[in-house]
């Protein structure tokens, strides 16, 4: 009996956003992001370099999308919202090319708006694709080649220039969840959802403060954007919305009512949109926090702007909440970040301030994030976001 071949196909996407390294295995591919102006009935040309650093040449294919970024994070490509797509604006010169083992080649696009384009910011994803096929048996001696194809994105945003109406945001709406009975350590949740009312996009970032019926603060946070792996900015789709959500970080006492005013602050003028909700909490969700919130940090998230190659000195503030010492450990969740000290005390009531040392290796992308964590002897661990961008030197030397 002949034996049976199958074939078997892997489909691996990664797509490169400002937070991330755009390679995969001996496949990468740069720039992993493109920021363009380009005016009504104008073109421009785009270079990509796609490296292939292993040792068996590959085939190269290129492919454009839509992109859209949803309410709940999630991105959508193939199926994204045409209104603000700019998928059929671009067009690659070669369509596939070969890549030599152990070199690069260049993907030349064109991308050109049209005449009747409306001014507004417009979204697409240029993917690398490369298959990488090799042979095995089943247990059965059946012989089946399997091919992994690894893609590679680069989400492009094209504003074109002209008159739109000015930014503008509002906020929906706001819910405040209690703990569920089955975990109460949970906390209490501050859901908001921001709405973006132009055909621009918007960089969003906020944040929420709790207080009592006599106006005093008891807690202040950073939200974090539904999708997000850090606290602190997010983008919001042209005419989308996104949620933003964060838990409140200190016990409150029960039985009184309490105001969480949000306020969202967007665009390179710093535009406010605000709204509040009000809660009470019950004394067994009091009496629970008390037990598992005894740990704060400030700031969170810790935001650097730095260049290749460079370092930078930042602290955190530590305030045990506890009515009893605290012993800490701090651990950092990257190579690049280094926490000192990485154990200690801190008394009931006072503060221990940990100096961060944060270092971008040269030659490597400088937008980054990663995460300190902090876990007390008793109750919930805290994590503290670090937040790495480029200096606007660089940007602009780019």
């Amino acid at each position: 009996m002949r034996k049976m071949k199958k074939f078997v196909l892997i489909l691996m996407v990664l797509v490169g956003l400002s937070l991330s390294v755009n390679q995969v295995g001996a496949f990468s591919l740069s720039p992993a992001s493109l920021e363009l102006e380009v005016k009504r009935g104008e073109s421009k040309t785009q270079i990509f370099n796609v490296n292939n650093d292993s040792e068996k040449p590959i085939l190269c294919q290129i492919a454009v999308t839509g992109f859209e970024v949803l309410s709940d994070g999630k991105q959508r490509f193939e199926d994204a919202t045409p209104d603000y797509s700019a998928a059929s604006w671009i067009k690659a010169k070669s369509a596939e090319f070969d890549i030599p083992a152990k070199s690069s080649g260049k993907a030349e696009v064109i991308i050109a708006v049209p005449k009747t384009a409306k001014p507004g910011d417009y979204f697409a994803c240029i993917f690398a694709q490369t298959q990488a096929p090799s042979k095995a048996k089943t247990s059965q001696g059946q012989e089946i080649v399997i091919a992994v194809n690894f893609r590679l994105g680069c989400i492009v945003r094209i504003t074109v220039p002209g008159r739109t109406i000015s930014k503008k945001a509002e906020v929906g709406e706001v819910k405040v969840e209690m703990p569920s009975a089955e975990n109460k350590e949970e906390g209490i949740k501050i859901i908001a959802t921001l709405a973006n009312k132009c055909a621009l996009h918007l960089d969003a970032r906020g944040e929420v403060l709790i207080k009592n019926s006599k106006n005093r603060i008891f807690d202040k946070f950073v939200l974090q954007g539904a999708g997000k792996n850090a606290k602190g900015e997010a983008l919001v789709y042209p005419m989308g919305s996104r949620e933003f959500s964060g838990t409140v970080q200190r016990p409150l006492p029960a039985g009184e009512e309490y105001t969480a005013e949000i306020a969202f602050a967007y665009g390179y003028r710093s535009q406010k949109a605000k709204s509040e909700a009000k809660f009470t909490v019950s004394q067994e969700v009091g009496d629970k926090q008390k037990e598992f919130l005894t740990l704060t940090a400030e700031p969170n998230p810790i935001e650097a702007q730095m260049l290749s190659g460079s370092f930078r000195a930042r602290s955190v503030e530590i305030f045990n909440l506890d009515f009893e010492p605290l012993v800490v450990k701090a651990i950092s969740q990257v190579p690049w970040i280094v926490v000192e000290p990485a154990e200690f005390t801190i008394r009931s009531g006072r503060e221990k301030s940990l100096r961060i040392m944060i270092s971008v290796p040269a030659n490597e992308p400088v937008a980054r994030v990663g995460k300190i964590v902090l876990t007390p002897e008793r109750g919930k661990p805290v994590v503290v976001d670090i937040v790495v961008s480029e200096t606007k030197k660089e940007k602009k030397e780019k």
